[in-house]
């Protein structure tokens, strides 16, 4: 067992006590008091092992608290930034088997709301910091943190800040370790994602609704309207017809295409999960490819003046739909959303109103950077198995303001294991997983900084 194993497990109670003391705070994305809390708990713990911190006012309703810390290497050296949050999901569903804000360990488990996501990942990062200091007297490169406080409500606040303190977020590199394992706990190494550009579609076509029989034929029907304006967005097959939509898709790289070709995909199997007639059933060559590299456009949902579907015998003069794009580089949201307007008023629906939504620009690093090989290498020596390259998820998130704003190539793994059930009850962390996402980061700390320096050697006794 070597010098960083040794300190790991001789102080990994501790971490593990450190871990449920942060969880123990109830911080919820939108409860200040809860949130300032355990920005100052995590201040405490930040400083404690030598960070330069700041608990900064991110802006907006209430000012909630965002934590930049940084750790400065004592020679010239790369800059690693690492992201996470200490926000956490309400915890108010039936099921859990221990209260969600008094963690528990069982079974080699950590129980408890916030414990996956993110408070245990983010403090593999920690910790693994702290070990680095431990064993070798200093960081071979410069670390970067930034703690964000309403990450479970879509960070909304993170991009101005991030604008407007771009400066003090320069790095070489992005690290976070914020979601789950693939099925088999195999670790994920996560290059990117779609954006979303969400739509409600809003239709008034009279005052109030009014009887079927006794006006049919003379009232218009909002709920009609309405679906002949979708029947102008996308064909039968599939393709998304509003004007300009495609321009910007950049075309996957060689490599992306081959890493997406080597995840896998069993269609017999998924057509079973999801109980698809044979028509329906995506093919396993181009799964992948469908969602990572190319965009959609999803009817979210429909309503109408009537409540939905009923016996009711009215003519609706109210309809509304949930309309999303997910997006792939190099489309924009704000540029889909004007896109779709004017594809309104092009075909005479000037009176459907389209209120902007969430917007989420897609994301993606190249996963032949040179940091790329030191992850992943890091997670097949800690973990002990090949990690799952994705290129691009399928899902949304802010990595944008990382990598678009910012200008850091960003890479997300999965320290967590595949049930953790991190939105859900009985949220937990894999304490193994636990201990090698902390010598994973170890590893990859120095592994990056050894892409312009020597190697890192421990500090004499």
């Amino acid at each position: 067992m070597n010098a960083v194993e040794s300190f790991v497990d001789a102080n990994f109670s501790r971490f593990i006590d450190e871990i449920v003391e942060a969880c123990r705070i109830p911080s919820l994305s939108n409860d200040l008091s809860e949130l300032r809390r355990c920005a100052d708990f995590m201040a405490r713990h930040l400083r404690q092992l030598g960070a330069s911190v700041s608990v900064m006012p991110i802006g907006g309703n209430g000012d909630p608290p965002v934590i930049h810390a940084t750790f400065s290497a004592p020679q010239s050296a790369p800059t690693l930034f690492i992201y996470g949050h200490f926000d956490v999901q309400p915890a108010n569903e039936s099921g859990w088997s221990s209260p969600p804000f008094d963690p528990q360990i069982k079974d080699g488990f950590i129980y408890g709301r916030g414990t996956c996501d993110n408070k245990a990942q983010l403090f593999a990062h920690l910790k693994a910091i702290e070990t680095i200091l431990a064993v070798f007297g200093e960081l071979p490169l410069n670390i970067v943190l930034l703690l964000d406080p309403q990450e479970e409500i879509g960070t909304p606040l993170m991009a101005p800040f991030v604008t407007q303190h771009r400066e003090m977020l320069r790095a070489d590199f992005g690290l976070t370790a914020d979601t789950e394992a693939a099925p088999g706990d195999r670790t994920t190494v996560k290059f990117g994602n779609r954006g979303n550009c969400y739509l409600t579609l809003r239709v008034r076509t009279a005052g109030r609704n009014v009887h079927s029989g006794a006006y049919g034929g003379l009232m218009p029907n909002a709920a009609w309207r309405l679906i002949d304006f979708l029947g102008t967005v996308r064909s039968r097959d599939g393709l998304v017809l509003i004007d300009g939509f495609y321009d910007d898709v950049a075309p996957p790289s060689e490599a992306e295409l081959v890493a997406a070709n080597a995840l896998p995909f069993d269609a017999a199997v998924f057509q079973s999960q999801m109980q698809l007639d044979d028509k329906n059933v995506p093919s396993a060559e181009t799964a992948w490819e469908n969602i990572m590299f190319r965009p959609t456009c999803t009817v979210t949902g429909l309503g109408t003046g009537a409540g939905g579907y009923s016996t009711q015998t009215v003519i609706p003069s109210e309809a509304v739909a949930g309309l999303e794009m997910r997006l792939v580089n190099d489309q924009t949201p704000e540029d889909i959303l004007e896109k779709a307007r004017a594809h309104a008023a092009r075909h005479g629906f000037d009176d459907v109103v389209i209120e902007e939504g969430m917007m989420y620009r897609p994301s993606r690093t190249p996963v032949d950077h040179p940091m790329a090989k030191v992850v992943c290498d890091a997670v097949k020596s800690q973990f002990g198995h090949e990690p799952l390259i994705v290129p691009v998820s399928g899902g949304s998130s802010p990595r944008y303001i990382w990598t678009e704003i910012a200008g850091i190539p960003f890479v997300d793994v999965s320290y967590a294991q595949n049930n953790a059930s991190s939105h859900g009850p009985n949220e937990c962390m894999s304490l193994s997983r636990l201990r090698q996402g902390i010598l994973t980061t170890v590893q990859i700390i120095q592994g990056l900084a050894q892409l312009r320096t020597g190697p890192h050697t421990p500090r004499a006794s």
